[in-house]
C-alpha cells in the first residue's frame, strides 16, 4: 500500500490533548461562573424606594406590635423589646473594611451586635462570619444577592435562602433562623405583598426581624445626625438599625463609638435580637449535610476567587507584553524604514557573472515544474 493509502486507511483517534483542552475549558467555565454568582451587582437598602400598596389584609396586631414577627408552625405574633432594650443590628455586610471596625467598636464597649448577612459576601468572607460569631454577636439573613422578596418567585426565595444558610454553615458549623428581608423597615410599613412574604418566611421556618429605630446612616450627614437619629425616644427600647457594607461606614463606626456609651449612660442595655425578644439563640447547629455542602460552597469560592484574580493579573501581564511588542514592532519598522531610504540612495552591488547553481525540489510537481524551469532559465 502507498503512503497516501496507508494515510486514508488509518483511523484518527482524538488526541489527548484535546481531552484535556476542553476539561480545562470546563473547569474555567464553572471556576467564572461561580465567581459571577458570588460577585453579583447587589444594591442597599438605601437604593430602593417602594411604592407603599393596601396594607388591608396586614393584621391590626402586627401593624401594633413589636418588630419581630413570628409566623412560624402556623402561628402569628408579633413580638417586642422591654423599656431601654436595644439591639444593634448592621445590614448588608459582612465587608473586610468596615465589619471588623465595628466589631472591634462593639468589642471596646462590651456589646454584641446582630449582622444580618448576604449570603454572597459571607461566601467570600468566611473569616469574617467566623469573626462575629466569635465576638458573641449574633448572625441573621439578608438573602444571598439583596432581591426585593416581594419581586421573585417562591423557587428564587427558596435560593437565596438556602445559598445564605449553607455559606454560614460552611463557615460557622451553624444555621440562623432570623431573617431580615431587604428594603424592609418597620412593621408600620408593611404592605400586603410584604405581609405575605413574612407569612411565606414563616412557612419556611424563618422568623422575621424588622426596625425599630433607622439610624439613617446610609444618608452619611455626618456623626451627629447619626447619633441623633439611632437614639431612642422616650426609653423605649428595640433594634436599631445600621450598615456594616454598602460604602464607606467610617460616620456609622464614629457614631457607634459614641452612641454606646452615651445610652449606656442613659440606662440602656444592649442584647441580641433573639435574646431581646425572649427568643432562644438564633444561631442553631447546622446539620452534617449542610455544614459539608456549605463548606465546600465556602472552599469553591475561595479557590474560584483566587483563579480569577490570577487571571487577572495574567490578563494584564499579556496586556503590558503586547502593548510593549507593539511599540517593538513601531520602534524597529521606523529603523527598517530609515535603512531603506538610505539603501535606496547607495549605488547598487555589481552584478554576479560567476556560474551559479539553482536547486529546484520538484518531486510530483509535474504542475509547475516547466513554469519553474522556464523562470530559471529566464534569470540572469
Amino acid at each position: 500500500m502507498s503512503g497516501a493509502g496507508r494515510l486514508l486507511g488509518r483511523r484518527r483517534v482524538p488526541r489527548p490533548k484535546w481531552v484535556f483542552l476542553l476539561v480545562a475549558m470546563a473547569m474555567i467555565a464553572s471556576v467564572l461562573a461561580l465567581n459571577g454568582l458570588v460577585n453579583p451587582k447587589v444594591g442597599t437598602d438605601a437604593e430602593r424606594q417602594a411604592p407603599h400598596g393596601a396594607e388591608d389584609r396586614v393584621p391590626l396586631s402586627v401593624v401594633q406590635g413589636g418588630s419581630v414577627v413570628d409566623a412560624t408552625g402556623g402561628r402569628l405574633r408579633s413580638l417586642g423589646y422591654p423599656s431601654k432594650t436595644l439591639a444593634l443590628t448592621f445590614d448588608d455586610g459582612p465587608d473586610p473594611h468596615w465589619t471588623p471596625q465595628i466589631l472591634d467598636v462593639l468589642r471596646r464597649n462590651d456589646v454584641p451586635g446582630t449582622f444580618f448577612v448576604l449570603g454572597s459576601l459571607g461566601a467570600q468572607h468566611p473569616e469574617l462570619l467566623r469573626d462575629i460569631v466569635a465576638a458573641g454577636s449574633e448572625i441573621g439573613l439578608h438573602t444571598f444577592t439583596h432581591p426585593d422578596l416581594t419581586t421573585v418567585s417562591p423557587d428564587r426565595m427558596a435560593r437565596e435562602l438556602s445559598q445564605t444558610q449553607l455559606a454560614i454553615a460552611g463557615a460557622t458549623g451553624t444555621v440562623s433562623y432570623l431573617v431580615r428581608p431587604p428594603y424592609s423597615s418597620e412593621v408600620t410599613a408593611l404592605d400586603n405583598s410584604q405581609f405575605d412574604i413574612v407569612r411565606e418566611l414563616g412557612d419556611r421556618g424563618f422568623v422575621t426581624a424588622f426596625t425599630d429605630v433607622d439610624s439613617r446612616d446610609w444618608e452619611r450627614k455626618g456623626v451627629d445626625a447619626i447619633v441623633a437619629a439611632s437614639t431612642p425616644a422616650n426609653g423605649a427600647g428595640g433594634a436599631i438599625l445600621m450598615h456594616d457594607a454598602g460604602g464607606d461606614r467610617s460616620q456609622t463606626v464614629a457614631a457607634l463609638d459614641r452612641l454606646i456609651p452615651e445610652l449606656k449612660a442613659q440606662g440602656y442595655t444592649f442584647t441580641t435580637v433573639s435574646r431581646g425578644v425572649g427568643l432562644p439563640p438564633a444561631d442553631q447547629p447546622a446539620s452534617a449535610s449542610d455544614h459539608n455542602l456549605g463548606l465546600g460552597l465556602v472552599t469553591g469560592v475561595g479557590v474560584a476567587t483566587w483563579l480569577v484574580r490570577v487571571m487577572e493579573l495574567a490578563l494584564l501581564v499579556l496586556g503590558l507584553l503586547v502593548i510593549a511588542r507593539l511599540v517593538l514592532v513601531l520602534g524597529v519598522a521606523v529603523v527598517h524604514a530609515r535603512r531603506a531610504r538610505r539603501a535606496a540612495r547607495t549605488p547598487s552591488t555589481t552584478p554576479v557573472t560567476a556560474p551559479v547553481s539553482v536547486v529546484v525540489p520538484a518531486y510530483n510537481e509535474k504542475e509547475c515544474i516547466a513554469a519553474t524551469l522556464r523562470a530559471v532559465a529566464a534569470s540572469d
